[in-house]
């Protein structure tokens, strides 16, 4: 059986834990920490999120495109439900794309979760 064919039979009551492990499953390190791991433990929920807001703040700040704060946790949160929503989203609504997905969605949490540890090491 090819692995895209199963991928494409997986039921409703697997592909949720499937998508929680993808936008998650890279922030692992958060447990290993000696330094302020609680704080972090808090804002895992919220770290995909967070660190796309950072990151896009930063950019815009640097543009010169964006004065002043923004409030980053409601928003963090926000784009972090939504991130949790389009993985879940794709993954319902093409199973034949689920493979690709997959790829896509582990990468785009693979790089945030490096950008948030160098956030940590700053």
């Amino acid at each position: 059986m090819p692995v895209t064919s199963s991928f494409q039979k997986l039921s409703e009551k697997t592909v949720i834990p499937l998508a929680l492990l993808l936008c998650y499953g890279p922030y692992g390190w958060v447990f290993f920490l000696t330094e302020n791991r609680w704080a972090w433990i808090k804002l895992l929920p919220l770290l995909p999120g967070l660190t796309t807001t950072l990151l896009v703040h930063a950019g815009l700040r640097r543009l010169q495109v964006l004065p002043g704060q923004w409030p980053l946790i409601p928003i963090g949160g926000a784009v972090s439900i939504a991130l949790f929503a389009a993985i879940l989203f794709f993954l319902f609504r093409f199973p034949r794309r689920r493979l690709v997905t997959i790829a896509v969605a582990l990468a785009l949490s693979s790089i945030l979760s490096y950008f948030s540890y160098q956030i940590y090491r700053a």
